[in-house]
């Protein structure tokens, strides 16, 4: 999956904050572990950390 492909506003308990999806490798132990098949991994990011997330995917950085 590739950087911020999913943004949304999130909670994480001092407010809404906007966050996007990343690629996290727990996430297949995970569903391993409890057979949960649509695990999704989300942190909290500035605006123009979403952004320059999106751009790195086209331009190989990541």
């Amino acid at each position: 999956m590739p950087l911020a492909y999913k943004v949304r506003r999130i909670d994480f308990g001092d407010g809404e904050k906007g966050a996007m999806a990343i690629p996290w490798g727990d996430v297949s132990t995970a569903y391993h572990t409890t057979g949960i098949p649509n695990i999704e991994v989300f942190i909290s990011g500035s605006p123009s950390m979403i952004t320059n997330a999106k751009r790195a995917n086209y331009s190989g950085r990541c």
